[in-house]
């Protein structure tokens, strides 16, 4: 259990930053971006920030006008402990991470949570 990717997109489902860390060919890492931003980008702020799809869990979180999201497997075999801290990883990772890159995007204007 790890982490597949990390996109960072705009509101405009734009992306802005994808690392992959597996193989994946340009055909397959353009599908998957394509549902998963668009299922990410369809959900309110009152639902949680985590998305199941295809093989992989995706959490997300969203700064100023960009959203960070991470891909994990999605390992039905191993039990809930392992998958809560694998998951719990990713949204730890957003937070520095976004914090450290805003200042170089420029003007973005950020909202309360």
């Amino acid at each position: 259990m790890g982490i597949r990717f990390i996109l960072m997109v705009n509101k405009q489902g734009q992306t802005r930053l994808a690392q992959y860390y597996e193989w994946l060919t340009l055909e397959e890492r353009r599908a998957i971006e394509g549902e998963i931003v668009r299922k990410c980008l369809a959900r309110n702020e009152q639902q949680c920030s985590f998305v199941e799809h295809r093989n992989y869990k995706i959490v997300y979180r969203r700064y100023a006008s960009l959203f960070f999201l991470v891909g994990v497997d999605n390992d039905e075999r191993l039990n809930n402990k392992l998958d809560y801290g694998s998951t719990s990883i990713g949204i730890q990772l957003m937070t520095p991470f976004s914090q450290e890159i805003l200042p170089f995007l420029g003007k973005l204007y950020v909202i309360p949570a």
